[in-house]
């Protein structure tokens, strides 16, 4: 077993706090907080989570081998840790570790109808209608939390032309939401993204073709180069960048 191990040898394994473990038809799905993404598993791998999820399980003999080449994946994904290390002599307590059997994975929520520019593409009517208060969108997000969602994708519209936007984000932040935010990125700079940075886990851009005309002809002049300076910004800050791709019979 030292060979499935990069970690040493512990004697007791539990479920990660950070993951979130849902149940599905065929088996469940692991949520991966730190990366926005969630992967499937079997009958067997969820039931040996939900184990480890209630209870620190012990490292026996007794596992099967199909035990210990789960126990081996989730380890390298971290989603099981070591309840006792060299500095322990008893099983750490995961406190508030959960299993969501019939959560949402993820709600995409749109804050406003407003937008600077006139994607071809776009789905939004652009009408310049009144938008929810920052109390309504907060109401709304207690109700994302009494569903326990996974996470929550902002857009819109444009996202950035909320003047509360930051406050939005931060109530999100408060209540332990995962988020990111979908923006055409035209309204980012340095001091925006100083601020949000703590707040959201990435910003979604869009790129509809690696050729620059061909993409601008579905969104507007600029917007490749624009597009390509704000991924050079947004790693040099740190925040990770999601990729919004529209696929079409001609780019295909």
């Amino acid at each position: 077993m030292d060979n499935l191990l990069n970690w040493g040898c512990p004697q007791f394994i539990q479920f990660n706090p950070e993951y979130r473990l849902k149940k599905t038809p065929s088996g469940g799905l692991v949520f991966d907080p730190r990366a926005c993404r969630t992967f499937s598993i079997d009958d067997k791998a969820y039931s040996f989570l939900v184990n480890a999820c209630a209870r620190p399980i012990k490292l026996t003999s007794q596992l099967t081998k199909r035990d210990l080449r789960t126990f081996a994946i989730f380890c390298n994904h971290r989603v099981v840790i070591p309840a006792i290390s060299e500095n322990h002599s008893s099983p750490t307590e995961v406190k508030n570790a959960e299993s969501f059997p019939n959560t949402i994975e993820s709600i995409h929520f749109l804050i406003t109808e407003k937008c600077n520019k006139k994607c071809s593409t776009c789905y939004i009517n652009h009408r310049d209608q009144k938008e929810l208060s920052l109390k309504q969108v907060q109401n709304i997000i207690d109700n994302f939390c009494q569903l326990k969602v996974f996470q929550v994708a902002i857009g819109g519209g444009e996202p950035f032309l909320r003047r509360d936007i930051l406050k939005i984000l931060k109530y999100l932040h408060k209540k332990n939401m995962i988020v990111t935010v979908s923006t055409n990125g035209s309204l980012l700079n340095n001091e925006i993204l100083r601020d949000i940075k703590s707040l959201i886990k990435s910003i979604q851009l869009s790129i509809y073709s690696h050729i620059e005309s061909e993409h601008e002809r579905l969104r507007y002049p600029g917007s490749f180069r624009q597009t390509l300076r704000n991924i050079l910004m947004l790693q040099k800050q740190g925040i990770p960048v999601g990729i919004n791709l529209l696929v079409q019979p001609h780019s295909y």
